[in-house]
């Protein structure tokens, strides 16, 4: 969320929050275009604007490890850029 209001007006960027419509209206609203994941595993990239999100803890129902998979999952993608 903190991405898509440092962006806004600046660049319309891919991100997501989970699947969770009151966020990605917030996210569009902002002039973003949001992604629906399924799960806190899931990651998007936006290879245009070099932006790697994931969900983690936006899933109420996510366990622990979930969580830890789709940030690592995000900060090997952003490594992989780097």
């Amino acid at each position: 969320a903190l991405v898509a209001l440092a962006l806004s007006g600046k660049a319309s960027a891919e991100l997501t929050l989970g699947h969770d419509a009151g966020c990605a209206a917030a996210v569009q609203k902002l002039g973003h275009h949001h992604k629906d994941t399924a799960n806190a595993r899931e990651i998007v990239i936006d290879e245009a604007r070099k932006l790697v999100t994931t969900p983690a803890y936006m899933f109420d129902d996510a366990r622990l490890s979930d969580v830890w998979v789709g940030i690592e999952r995000c900060v090997a993608e952003v490594l992989k850029r780097c």
